[in-house]
């Protein structure tokens, strides 16, 4: 099957031998700002694997990265530089969870699983040098089991953030009561304020304030 070529970096590399696409720029630039991944997808308006990449994206955008959009033809140089020694398909991927180590490279990449990435690759980050417990997948998937809705907006969970952060306090990594389940919307604009590098320390309450005023919203027609 066709591979689909992404980098995802909260600082990927610069390519100072060529010339930088402009999608590439903004959407770098938009990921320093936020602290989030940084998305490139290589892609060739002939190749029916990435459009149907790019009509997924369109169906359901992923909010918690910085996405750019790479042209085969337009941009090959460029590209070709983020290939490095791999072979060249149309569509490839390459992650970097940190942009001082090398990038790891992916095969065909549904969008579930493209969500998937991009959540491990902020889980990575926020984790640092220290790493995650053993334990803690486990404890991740039992909470999510737990607290199906998010506590934020009441749509479906699908994250779930420390409210003391891992890299500041890490002996509450395993504390249920540090835990919140959040979306991926909610993820970033509640618990990080909209930053990855930062954190809102009254998430708890802002969260239940948020889904108080979702509930009692007023309504065209007076439903809900």
């Amino acid at each position: 099957m066709n591979q689909i070529l992404l980098l995802v970096s909260l600082l990927a590399p610069t390519q100072a031998e060529v010339s930088l696409p402009d999608s590439y720029v903004v959407a770098r630039q938009k990921a320093d700002a936020r602290g989030c991944p940084l998305v490139v997808v290589i892609s060739a308006p002939w190749c029916p694997a990435c459009q149907q990449m790019h009509r997924e994206e369109a169906a359901s955008p992923i909010t918690t990265c910085a996405t750019a959009i790479v042209d085969w033809d337009r941009d090959r140089a460029f590209a070709q530089k983020l290939f490095g020694d791999q072979p060249v398909s149309l569509p490839h991927a390459i992650v970097w969870d940190d942009p001082d180590k090398p990038g790891s490279h992916h095969g065909y990449l549904q969008h579930a699983e493209l969500v998937k990435l991009i959540e491990d690759a902020i889980e990575e980050n926020e984790a640092g040098e220290l790493g995650r417990s053993p334990q803690w997948p486990a404890l991740e998937k039992r909470f999510k089991h737990d607290h199906p809705a998010c506590a934020c907006c009441g749509e479906a969970t699908q994250v779930i953030h420390h409210v003391v952060p891992f890299h500041v306090d890490p002996s509450k990594e395993l504390d249920p009561t540090n835990l919140i389940a959040v979306c991926n919307r909610c993820h970033l604009l509640i618990c990080h304020l909209g930053n990855f590098r930062s954190w809102n320390v009254n998430v708890r309450s802002d969260a239940a304030r948020l889904l108080a005023e979702i509930k009692s919203r007023p309504m065209l027609g007076g439903k809900q």
